[in-house]
């Protein structure tokens, strides 16, 4: 989930905090001079709260994300990716070794030169994968690895706050 929530807010421009500013003044003023907007249609026939609502009571009401069952998906992927890299390479290191090794015992055929060639240069090609992977996907990884799925809002209705309830695995002090 916080993969696409990446992806999504990746290419936004930056704002110019001055030029917002102005830009709310200029709508204080006309909103000032224009008459309120009233709904007068409805969006939904029926009332949602696309199962997000966690608990509640007169106190206070506990709000969970929606969805976060399927940010294991994003993980097992990227975690099954990472993990076929490293067989590939620990397959490719094998195949050397069992070259340099059968030919110190001396039971190998001899083989092409361009068979060699290959064989050295394979395993280059899990290594720069592997490179790319940890480069780019392996902080997504961790972040999804090691992020509560569930996060619970709390709004306080006495004293009108907000807290994030997090478990003591989380930092909650």
């Amino acid at each position: 989930m916080y993969f696409f929530e990446w992806l999504m807010y990746e290419g936004r421009a930056t704002a110019d905090y001055e030029d917002l500013a102005k830009e709310a003044n200029q709508q204080i003023d006309l909103e000032e001079k224009l008459p309120p907007i009233h709904v007068s249609q409805l969006v939904s026939n029926s009332i949602t709260d696309n199962f997000s609502l966690y608990t509640y009571n007169s106190t206070y009401i506990d709000i969970r994300t929606p969805n976060d069952e399927k940010r294991g998906l994003i993980t097992l992927i990227a975690g099954t990716g990472g993990a076929i890299l490293l067989w590939i390479l620990a397959l490719a290191f094998y195949f050397v070794a069992t070259h340099y090794w059968d030919r110190y015992r001396g039971d190998t055929t001899p083989i092409e030169i361009i068979d060699l060639i290959s064989l050295h240069i394979t395993p280059f090609i899990p290594i720069a994968s592997l490179y790319l992977y940890i480069k780019y996907v392996f902080r997504y990884l961790r972040l999804e690895i090691f992020t509560a799925r569930r996060l619970i809002v709390r709004f306080n209705r006495v004293t009108r706050k907000i807290y994030l309830l997090r478990p003591k695995h989380l930092g909650m002090v």
